[in-house]
């Protein structure tokens, strides 16, 4: 997973459940190192309104499509 690829979000946020939901798709951002060698991965939400951005941890994600 790199910054640029297409992911969707395989269960709901523990942050805003009910803005960012399992089966929603965004653009990654940012990976920050994440605890216990598991990346924090920033995921710009479509749909997901005012603030779309939300941290999810790498193996919470699918990637759809990756950016050549």
């Amino acid at each position: 997973m790199k910054v640029g690829d297409l992911v969707k979000l395989t269960r709901d946020s523990d942050y805003q459940p009910q803005i960012f939901r399992r089966g929603m798709v965004g653009i990654v951002e940012w990976i920050h190192e994440g605890f216990a060698g598991e990346p924090f991965v920033d995921v710009r939400v479509s749909g997901a309104g005012d603030r779309p951005v939300v941290s999810y941890l790498a193996m919470d994600l699918e990637v759809i499509n990756e950016r050549r």
